[in-house]
């Protein structure tokens, strides 16, 4: 947070976020005191070791691209922007499409085509505006080949509200030729998926989609309504979604990617719950870091007042974003002392965000600033029963958070950079370990789930990485994938659920199983994948 000092200023900073792009600034030892020259050492160095480290990750992701196995053709719309759908040459998935929802309808991004949060040709236009110059114009050459290598050999967690889905949206149409459009369980043990589901104030729904090729690696949503729901919470088993995770089904290597906030805005007692749920959140991260490390958390972006009389998003007068810096300034004329307006429209909810989290070492990924002069850029009432000036369309803001996402990758935040694994010429989806002599060299360097295989039910008992889940192709029951976004809500339906008939859905023979036993695979078509519905 920044401030120019002045209340009577016409302007002031008040939010401002790196693309990544390096800047310089001259001290002197007569500038500082002794105390702010150790500082200034202490952070130039600091920025040095994580200019290094982001110099190793984008140098791995480099020689990935140099063998990616899609190629996509040089000319045509940003990738990242619809490109995608049209520039693939070769390693593609299929593009055909029946149904409206059918991925190759989603993701071409056609207004045309009747489906759900994609955006006119002005709508497209004006997020694309702004978003073109982060990264100081290097979202414009982003590939999914650069994306993949931070993916490879480890899930991505997807925690968060009905912003996350769009995300998880967005994420599966860049990488569209890199999934079969297959959307699996986040687990095969019906007990996992019931006791994720059991949260309060929504369902945790919840879905993955498994990456095809070398190395595996998956991407997988939760839906998670308030930030009490990951932390220190009896009404979720294992005491919240983080640490039952970490119980049953995540790894070290994982990354958590975190976004809750717009259910805080629904009333008084979860607005002021929002501020020490953070911090119990980010306690938890500084005391686990050591072991778990790869935590981000992303703002929530702005919500435009609704007039429901004439059915129409309202601007936020006043909020001034600067594309070329990526800073929002707001005018004198914003009442910044009207503190119910400030959290409704998120801007509070951030603030909160950027005052506690950085406390804990818990880095915020940017989702905020661009979105306040986007009120054109809703859903609103184009695909939508009720007037919806919360959620955004694509393509535009979604593609923001994909580049955002990767920035703070490629910039090894939290310490994520790709694994360093050992990749035969098969894809590891297909590999299946034929005996338990398997080299314990491949074992490190590996993703230890691509080493699963299926296995008899006589069959001895076996070593630790023998009894793992199966990761076999068909394992799963994977199944093709359409997505359809609603506004419906199944919250009722889980309020009433005890927890002892949940876990019916699990053999009662099942035993408990260790850590290793729990963990779920990451190739294609391990898990039953079936046609995936995604819904907000």
């Amino acid at each position: 947070m920044k401030g120019n000092g002045s209340s009577s200023g016409s302007w002031q900073v008040i939010m401002c976020c790196g693309y990544g792009r390096g800047g310089h600034s001259r001290i002197t030892s007569e500038q500082l005191k002794p105390d702010a020259q150790r500082e200034a050492i202490a952070a130039w160095k600091a920025a040095a070791a994580a200019a290094v480290t982001a110099t190793a990750a984008a140098r791995a992701s480099f020689a990935y691209s140099q063998t990616c196995p899609v190629e996509y053709s040089s000319e045509g719309r940003p990738l990242l922007f619809g490109g995608v759908s049209s520039r693939c040459v070769s390693g593609c998935q299929s593009r055909a499409a029946v149904q409206p929802n059918d991925w190759g309808n989603v993701c071409s991004f056609d207004p045309a085509k009747n489906v759900w949060g994609i955006c006119t040709e002005q709508q497209a236009k004006n997020s694309f505006e702004l978003a073109k110059k982060l990264g100081g114009g290097s979202i414009l050459q982003l590939s999914p080949c650069d994306l993949v290598p931070f993916l490879r050999g480890r899930t991505l967690w997807l925690l968060g509200d009905s912003h996350t889905k769009t995300l998880y949206r967005a994420l599966q149409c860049f990488l569209f030729d890199f999934w079969n459009q297959k959307e699996c369980k986040i687990s095969t043990d019906p007990q996992d998926v019931a006791d994720i589901a059991k949260q309060p104030a929504q369902e945790g729904v919840s879905n993955c989609f498994h990456l095809t090729g070398s190395g595996g690696g998956r991407i997988c949503i939760i839906s998670v309504a308030l930030t009490s729901s990951l932390v220190n919470n009896t009404a979720v088993a294992g005491g919240g979604i983080l640490p039952l995770l970490r119980q049953r089904l995540a790894k070290p290597e994982d990354i958590f990617y975190i976004n809750t906030g717009t259910w805080h805005r629904k009333t008084p007692q979860w607005a002021s719950e929002y501020k020490p749920d953070l911090e119990a959140l980010g306690k938890y991260y500084q005391e686990t870091r050591n072991e778990w490390p790869h935590m981000l958390f992303r703002e929530t972006p702005a919500v435009h007042p609704a007039d429901t009389a004439r059915n129409v998003c309202l601007p936020l007068d006043g909020y001034n974003y600067d594309p070329s810096s990526g800073m929002l300034s707001l005018a004198s004329t914003v009442n910044t002392s009207d503190s119910i307006g400030m959290w409704a429209n998120s801007y509070g909810l951030n603030k909160v965000v950027r005052e506690t989290l950085p406390q804990f070492g818990l880095y915020t990924v940017p989702a905020y600033n661009m979105t306040p002069p986007l009120v054109d850029n809703h859903v609103a009432m184009r695909n939508s029963a009720a007037l919806d000036c919360l959620h955004y369309c694509q393509p535009g803001m979604p593609e923001a958070w994909v580049w955002y996402l990767y920035n703070a990758m490629r910039e090894s935040r939290a310490g994520i950079r790709p694994l360093p694994l050992t990749i035969s010429e098969s894809s590891l989806a297909a590999a299946v370990p034929k005996s338990s002599s398997s080299s314990s060299a491949s074992i490190k360097t590996r993703d230890s789930s691509a080493l699963r295989t299926a296995a008899p039910a006589s069959q001895a008992k076996k070593s630790l990485l023998q009894q793992q889940q199966p990761l076999g192709q068909g394992q799963y029951a994977c199944t093709p994938s359409t997505i359809r976004l609603s506004s419906s809500s199944s919250s009722a339906n889980i309020k009433g659920r005890d927890s002892s008939a949940l876990r019916k859905a699990a053999p009662a023979s099942q035993t408990k199983k260790s850590l290793l036993q729990q963990q779920q695979a990451l190739g294609q078509g391990q898990y039953a994948c079936t046609p995936s519905t995604i819904r907000l």
